[in-house]
Formats: C-alpha cells, structure tokens, sequence
C-alpha cells in the first residue's frame, strides 16, 4: 500500500524535534513546538530555591503553548492546496552544573488535525553542553522521538556563539528508527543554522534554515526549509507572545520534476521561568539554549496496479491517477483527490483475497457489514492516531461493486443553443461478499505503494471494494 513517501510535508516546525518539535512542514511536517510537558513542569516547580541565584547558575525553563495552519501543494497540481490545523506544547529545563557544565531537558508533544482526524507525535531528548556564560556554548545531544508513523533515536552535536545581540546556532544530527506501522527502516540525517535578533532584552527576531534527508532503503527524499519568529516578551513578567512563519520544500530522488511545498503560520504563548529580571535575552545566553527539530509524513497503502472507479465510470490504475482527478466513492459520491502518497512496502507484507492478486497492505481498512475493519488495526491506529477499526478476517463480508452503469448525455445551453457536451452519469450497485481466504505474499522492499487523499466523505473503490483514505 505505500510507495516511496510522498513529498510532504510533513509538517511540522517546533524547533525541536525532526518530525515535528519545531514543526516544520511536512512531509515531515514543522513548527516550532511549545515548549510545555509534565516532565519539564515538575522539574521547574521543584527547583524553586534555584530560581533566585543568578541567571548563569539558576536552573531556568521556558514553557510553550501553539496553535496553527498550515496549506500544501503539489507539483501534480500546482494550484490545489490542503490544508490542516496544528497545536502543541513543549518544554524546555536547564540545570547548570560545576561551574560550566549544562544538563537540559526537552520535552513536546503535538498533533496535526485534518479532516476529523489527529496524528499525533512526541519527544524527549536531553542535551549535555559546556558553556562560557553568555559568550558560547558547546555540546552534544540525544533522545527519542515519534514522528507520525516512526520511531527513532536522534542524537547529535550543536554548538552556540553569543556575538553582541546576536545569537548564533548551528546543530548536526542524525537518527534511525523504523516506520511503526511496517517496521520499514529509515535514516535521517540533518544539518541546521540559525540565528537570533535581541534589539532589545525582550524582543528577539530569529531566523532559521534547515536542510534534512531522509532515506528509506534506496530512495531518497530532501527537506529544505526556513522558519522565521517574532517573540516579544511584556512587560517585565514571564509571558511572552510569539508569531511565527515557515516554508518548506519536498524534493525525491525517484521524480526529479516533484515537489511538495508548505506554508505554515502559528502562533502561541512562551512563559519563561528564572530568577528576577529573566528575560528572552538571558534564557537564550544562559537557560535552556538548545532544541531539535524534524519534519513529518504519513504512509500508506495500495500497489500501482490497484484499479481505481473514476467519476466517470472507467477505472484506472492508481499509480495513473493524478491530484484533481475525481474518484467514486461510498453512496456513488465523488471525491476529488487532493493528495498521493507513495512510500516504499519496505519490511511489510502484502495481501491478497481469495485468488485475486496481493495488493494492500494490513493497515488499510475496508468496510464491512459490521463497519469499518483493517488487517492490523494497531498498525492503522498508530498511522492515523485516532481510526479505531475492528479487525478484518475471512470470514468477514466486505462491500463491493455490483454494478457500474456510466450513461453519458448531452449538456444543453439554455435557450435552445445546442449541446456544449455530454455529462457522464455514474450509477453503482453494492453488494456483501465474504473475503474467505487472507493470504500474505513477500515482495520486494522498494515496491512503490499508493495511497489516495481525497476530500468529501474519504472513501474511494479499490480493486473493486470500498476503502477508506485513512
């Protein structure tokens, strides 16, 4: 069901995790993540004697909270966009040590809303650092994190230098994981820089450029991004407001001509813990520095030669079906397809009903007559984050089509002008069949899948049974 990861976007730009943490676009998907979670929480409350020594020996904590939106298109259709909606929360707490050295804690979790559906992801990386207040710092770091669909261990080094009001940052990294839903390894590889604008204690204006690529067996796919935030703190309080935009651009090295660009905007509060007088400027030079930061994609689903139902009553194969077309869906409905996905099969297996030939694989669902059911639905839950399907087995009966009478007849200009041309009118019949035999087949790793994204009710017809687009 997959092919190679469709460019996305991910996603996805916190400044913290690979995958989502600052939350880049996607396909990886980005934004700059709140720095806000339980662990970071408890450690600031109980580090309250610190909190009134001196910035550079206090353990310090900034706590962040965001929403925003996001819209992607692509180069198979260059003037459609999707959009979804992001919110988060993430933290970070900075514990000095012996005079120069720096332990500090990051923590995020957030979600992607789009069309009813939530994909969450999540991290928790530590950071071990020397520094010469407020002149450099210099470190290493690693952790775990949970991309929609992947889990991996990052790790790293970065590096900071203080140069009058401007705070520069630079930070290499790299991860392996594997795919949650297919066990499918995956590499990343990341190089980021940055800097930040203090024109005033608490005002800053950053601006960061990240180049990521990830690997899956022999395919390769390049994220380039920017983000750029305005963050004013008010007054001589711990709040701060913080406004923030990001592009992203998808390249894959089996199209040379695709991309997937997003444009994200966000926005949220920042609360900043130290002693008296804590402001951006000193959290920067002295608290909690450092953070991560990853784009995002989701995978799925059908081979190339999956036969689609077209609006207008041909089928065709899925790996020919291009974004704006139209398909058939659940009630005879037409849905527009608004996005492709085409990841690798990688170490997963493909499926087959009865005799006909392998062609999905065990997290698409299918409907049944008792709803909607997928092969493994713990896989489909970890993809989608929120589809809770029962689990499809032989004995089950799914629907199918029956019928598909397609009756084209002209359109009239009113007034009698003539016909401009015909309109295709698409009638289907359903029908329960029971499945009687799963089998699944073996294939090759780099076998492309596909996975169709479509907007009105999410249901397309694949090999002649009703599916969802997850």
């Amino acid at each position: 069901m997959h092919a190679r990861p469709v460019n996305r976007p991910a996603r996805r730009n916190d400044r913290a995790s690979l995958g989502f943490g600052r939350v880049v676009a996607t396909p990886f998907g980005g934004f700059r993540m709140l720095r806000l979670s339980g662990v970071g929480l408890a450690a600031a409350l109980l580090s309250g004697t610190a909190l009134a020594q001196t910035p550079s020996n206090t353990i310090q904590a900034d706590f962040i909270g965001y929403g925003g939106f996001e819209l992607v298109n692509q180069f198979y259709a260059p003037d459609n966009y999707y959009h979804w909606y992001s919110a988060g929360a993430a933290s970070r707490v900075n514990v000095p040590f012996g005079g120069h050295g720096n332990f500090e804690l990051e923590a995020r979790f957030d979600a992607l809303l789009e069309g009813g559906y939530a994909y969450n992801r999540s991290a928790l990386v530590a950071h071990l650092y020397a520094r010469d207040p407020e002149r450099f710092a210099v470190g290493v770091f690693g952790g775990y994190v949970a991309p929609m669909g992947y889990s991996m261990i990052a790790g790293g080094a970065e590096a900071q230098a203080i140069v009058g009001f401007a705070v520069l940052t630079g930070q290499a990294l790299y991860a392996h994981g594997k795919l949650g839903c297919d066990g499918c390894t995956v590499t990343a590889t990341q190089g980021r820089g940055g800097v930040e604008l203090f024109l005033s204690p608490r005002t800053s204006y950053s601006l960061d450029g990240l180049y990521t690529r990830y690997t899956y067996y022999t395919d390769v796919f390049q994220v380039l991004s920017a983000v750029a935030t305005i963050t004013h703190q008010v007054g001589g309080g711990p709040l701060a407001l913080f406004a923030e935009a990001e592009f992203d651009r998808i390249t894959n090295s089996y199209d040379a001509d695709a991309w997937t660009h997003t444009y994200a905007v966000r926005g949220g509060i920042r609360i900043l813990l130290g002693p008296p007088g804590t402001t951006l400027q000193s959290i920067a030079t002295t608290g909690p520095a450092m953070d991560t930061f990853f784009p995002t994609t989701r995978l799925s689903c059908f081979v190339g030669d999956t036969e689609i139902l077209m609006a207008d009553g041909t089928v065709r194969r899925i790996a020919d079906v291009r974004v704006g077309d139209w398909v058939v869906g659940s009630g005879g409905d037409l849905n527009r397809v608004v996005e492709i996905e085409t990841p690798l099969l990688g170490d997963r297996k493909l499926y087959a009903f009865g005799d006909a030939p392998a062609f999905v694989t065990a997290e698409h669902p299918f409907m049944t007559r008792e709803g909607w059911k997928s092969i493994d639905p713990a896989a489909t839950l970890e993809e989608t984050g929120t589809f809770r399907v029962g689990t499809l087995t032989a004995a089950d009966e799914v629907v199918t089509l029956a019928s598909v009478v397609a009756e084209a007849r002209p359109m009239r200009v009113a007034g009698g002008a003539g016909a401009l041309g015909p309109i295709i009118d698409v009638q289907i019949a359903t029908a329960y069949r029971t499945l009687g035999t799963i089998t699944a087949h073996e294939a090759a790793p780099t076998t492309q899948v596909f996975n169709l994204r479509l907007d009105g009710n999410n249901t397309y017809f694949a090999n002649g049974h009703l599916v969802h687009n997850k």
